[in-house]
Order: structure tokens, then sequence, then C-alpha cells
């Protein structure tokens, strides 16, 4: 109940508001029974459940967030919390600059790399818990239009998920499950991770996805394959 978070977020308006608040308001456990109760504050839920993009739960450092100086390492910071138990993430580069409020700024690849990402990429490496390296993609296009995130945490004692394979995973299945009509791509990446068949499951499915992206397979046979994947190789219905 004292962790408190830090983000910034953008109202109807198009203006950047600045919210702290914690992560648990109150916890409530009947007598005599097993039941806890907790109520977390409405604004908190942004952070906590990143509603439509099948992220889990956050945890800030707020000391380290409030000391990073560049904006946009705050943001990123904010991103690697997220996805620090997963070993990373991908998203296109559109998705991306909307995130830091970038869209119009920075537009070529080069400034948005000198000006956002190697700086809060510098910065999280010397002064937080949890780090990134990032690589640039071209995917069904001449210009990068993608933008693949590793995540590292600077405590040795503390391990990444199974070589990153986790996001590769579930941005691959959310081509057949689309995260706006369900959460299946996430549950199934987390079935996979359970059962520690990442490395096996990306070794089927990235052979179809090169298909995909180099234009020779169409998303309907792609989908098809992969529901077949998943309910033969790993008895994972869908």
């Amino acid at each position: 109940m004292k962790k408190t978070i830090w983000y910034d977020w953008k109202n109807d308006k198009g203006k950047i508001n600045d919210t702290v608040t914690a992560i648990i308001s109150s916890a409530t456990k009947e007598r005599g029974t097993g039941l806890l109760t907790l109520e977390v504050p409405e604004m908190a839920l942004p952070v906590l459940l990143y509603i439509g993009q099948g992220v889990g739960g956050t945890i800030l450092q707020k000391t380290i967030a409030m000391s990073l100086r560049s904006k946009h390492s705050k943001r990123m910071y904010e991103l690697c919390c997220r996805w620090k138990d997963k070993g990373g993430f991908n998203m296109s580069l559109d998705e991306f600059r909307k995130m830091l409020y970038v869209e119009k700024k920075y537009t070529a690849i080069s400034m948005l790399q000198r000006f956002v990402l190697d700086v809060a990429k510098k910065e999280l490496k010397e002064s937080a818990d949890v780090w990134f390296e990032y690589d640039l993609k071209k995917i069904k296009s001449r210009s990068f239009n993608w933008i693949y995130f590793s995540v590292f945490q600077n405590d040795p004692k503390l391990k990444n998920a199974e070589k990153g394979l986790y996001p590769n995973i579930y941005n691959f299945l959310l081509i057949s499950f689309p995260s706006m009509f369900n959460d299946y791509a996430m549950r199934i990446t987390d079935q996979l991770s359970d059962k520690s068949q990442l490395s096996n499951a990306w070794a089927k499915f990235r052979p179809i996805y090169e298909k995909y992206v180099n234009n020779e397979m169409e998303a309907k046979h792609l989908v098809n394959t992969t529901r077949k994947i998943l309910r033969e190789d790993f008895g994972i219905k869908n």
C-alpha cells in the first residue's frame, strides 16, 4: 500500500497530465476466512492493466522514474517495467511514436534514434534497474515500420524469459487472435511459457511468419496453420 506509481497520459483535448497514485488503496480481510479483498484506485488501472495490448501488471520504482532526466526515458522505463519478466516487446513504429507523444517530431528515423531511443537507452542502463536494446525492422515495407525491444534487468539474480521469445510469439499470435476481440494471444503465449515450450513453438511459427512477411502465405492460411499447430503439437484448443 506504500508503493506509488507515476505516469503521464493524454486527455481528450490533447493535453498531457501527470498522475501519481497508490497501487492499493485499502485491504479488507473477512475474519475466520482466507478471503482478502484489495481495492485498487481507478487512476492506477491504466498502468497496472494495459488494456488492449495484452500486457500484465507493472511495478515501477518511483524514485528511479522521478530521477530520470529525459521524459522519453521515463516513458521507456515504464514500458521496460511492464515487459521485464517477459524479456522484451515489439510494436509498430506508429504505435511507438503515439505512446511517446512524438507523432509529429523526429520524423526521420535517425532523429528518433538520436534524440529518443539512444538517450533513453543510455540513461536507463546507467541509472535504472531495467534497460533495453532495440532493433528496427522492415515488415512488408521499404522503410522501417516496426521496432523490437529486448529488456534486461540490472539485478543479476533475476533471469529474463526464455531468450526473449515471449514477445515474438505474442506478436505472431496477434495476427490470428487480434487483441481488440479477445486476449487469446496473451493467454496462449502464457500457456506455452508455463509449459517451457516457447522455443519449440517459435521453431514452428517462425517459418510461417517469414512466409507471411514475404507475401508467400496469405493471412487466412497463416491463421488456419497456426490453429492446427497449437492444437496438434501443443494441445491448445482455440
